[in-house]
């Protein structure tokens, strides 16, 4: 029908339902970015409790390359002051395959071994299709460890565990400094956020 005000109508109705449809594309616009922004915010503050924490252990790490290897077993088969990577790797391996002998769960048990550096040294144990499986922390403020676990057996290399060891703690460092680098970004993402 020639009627040009059915025309506009219908022109009008299309442009209403468009811009209903960007008002509805920017609302939820608007609530996602409320909702990465809270995010990022609690992000940060869970970030910035983790920071204080590895600033307190920070000072506790020392060098243990070479003849500056030490650290304190509270082990069954050797107890105190260890200065020998391969003893203090025997009496781990050994702890950690006494305590899982008689574990007949999957979950995992804590292994108290010791102390070294500061933090104490501990391994969670557990069985699983692959045999006896150990993953290395070292506590102080923070927990730190390095991968998952590693299968333990009789014939696992004592001074590799201990090496193990070594790199979480060698590692803390490298965990704050992280931490930091994340820190920052996660700022930026905040003022670029609260922009939006």
């Amino acid at each position: 029908t020639g009627d040009p005000r059915i025309m506009e109508h219908a022109e009008l109705t299309k442009e209403i339902r468009e811009l209903e449809a960007m008002k509805r594309g920017h609302e939820r616009s608007y609530l996602n970015a409320q909702r990465s922004l809270a995010n990022t915010k609690a992000d940060i503050a869970q970030r910035e409790k983790a920071l204080a924490l590895y600033e307190q252990d920070i000072g506790l790490v020392t060098e243990t390359k070479g003849d500056l290897f030490q650290m304190r077993l509270d082990t069954s088969s050797l107890s105190g002051e260890v200065k020998e990577r391969k003893a203090a790797g025997e009496a781990i391996r050994n702890q950690i395959l006494s305590e899982l002998r008689y574990h007949w769960g999957r979950e995992s048990v804590r292994i108290d071994l010791g102390a070294m550096s500061g933090f104490q040294l501990y391994a969670m144990g557990s069985k699983s299709d692959k045999g006896l499986e150990a993953q290395f922390f070292l506590e102080g403020a923070a927990h730190y460890s390095i991968g998952g676990s590693k299968r333990v057996t009789a014939d696992s290399d004592p001074v590799g565990l201990v090496r193990g060891i070594e790199n979480i703690l060698s590692n803390i460092p490298g965990v704050k400094k992280n931490t930091e680098l994340v820190l920052a970004q996660k700022r930026a993402d905040v003022e670029r956020l609260e922009r939006q």
